[in-house]
């Protein structure tokens, strides 16, 4: 080989290794665009949420007069939240039935009651009328202050 083609080689290789390093350098500082499925993601879990939110509000306003179609709205709902893996609202998921997963209204479809215990403080029981289902909510008593002596 004559030294004029080592020299060529030796100059393409070098160049080369600028390329691959400013590629490397310039590809760390660049930012990722968000992906086209996320975009989508997030789109159908607003649509779903909103869904959920009017779901329920229509259930809750039609129980007196059709109570199946107000369990529908419900199964519905919780259809949305669990394919669009988004957690119903706390405000509507204290009036579902852990159990049997239908509509539970005070004194309609759910009984509620407060029972005070001596010293191990209260708690709130509620009771789906469907399903006999019962649930326990505590909460302690408040402990009274103790007074300072008075030097």
């Amino acid at each position: 080989m004559d030294p004029q083609s080592n020299n060529r080689q030796e100059s393409e290789n070098e160049e080369r290794m600028e390329q691959r390093k400013k590629s490397k350098i310039s590809f760390g500082k660049r930012k990722r665009k968000p992906s086209r499925y996320r975009k989508q993601n997030t789109i159908i879990q607003n649509l779903a949420k909103e869904r959920i939110e009017y779901l329920m509000e229509m259930a809750l306003q039609i129980h007196p007069n059709n109570l199946e179609l107000a369990n529908r709205y419900v199964d519905l709902a919780r259809k949305y939240s669990m394919s669009s893996k988004i957690l119903i609202p706390i405000k509507y998921k204290k009036y579902i039935c852990h159990n049997c997963k239908k509509l539970m209204i005070p004194g309609v479809t759910s009984r509620h009651r407060i029972q005070s215990r001596k010293k191990r403080g209260s708690r709130y029981i509620i009771t789906c009328l469907h399903c006999q289902h019962i649930q326990h909510f505590y909460f302690k008593q408040k402990s009274p202050k103790k007074k300072k002596p008075n030097d």
